[in-house]
């Protein structure tokens, strides 16, 4: 009885909130690809830790990608429509999403300096 009730607020919330028409096929496959490189990269991530680095370069990189992959899974977090989200109503929250994209555009350009 409950799981309908909560299915009928759901209904409602979104009725009220006349979201439209999802989103689009470009988008979908955007986030698709975004979804995709970063499970690559936490993968990757995962199957190198614990190796010292031969240099503080290695180390620094090292950070940074952390930094990078981290910033890149909030970024799904926050984008409506992602796998990592589960939000009631899909929020475009431009402001931190902006905030987040401009940080990790940031980061790969430090990322590519002590890698050289």
């Amino acid at each position: 009885m409950a799981r309908d009730d909560a299915d009928t607020d759901r209904q409602t919330l979104m009725d009220q909130g006349a979201l439209g028409a999802g989103p689009s096929e470009d988008y979908k496959a955007r986030v698709d690809g975004l979804d995709n490189v970063v499970r690559d990269c936490m993968h990757v991530s995962q199957g190198f830790a614990g190796i010292k680095s031969p240099s503080g370069r290695h180390y620094y990189a090292s950070i940074l990608f952390t930094a990078l992959v981290t910033r890149a899974v909030s970024l799904l977090k926050l984008a409506p429509h992602t796998p990592w989200a589960s939000n009631l109503i899909e929020h475009w929250d431009y402001a931190s999403v902006a905030g987040i994209t401009r940080t990790i555009l940031e980061l790969r350009l430090a990322f590519s300096l002590p890698v050289r």
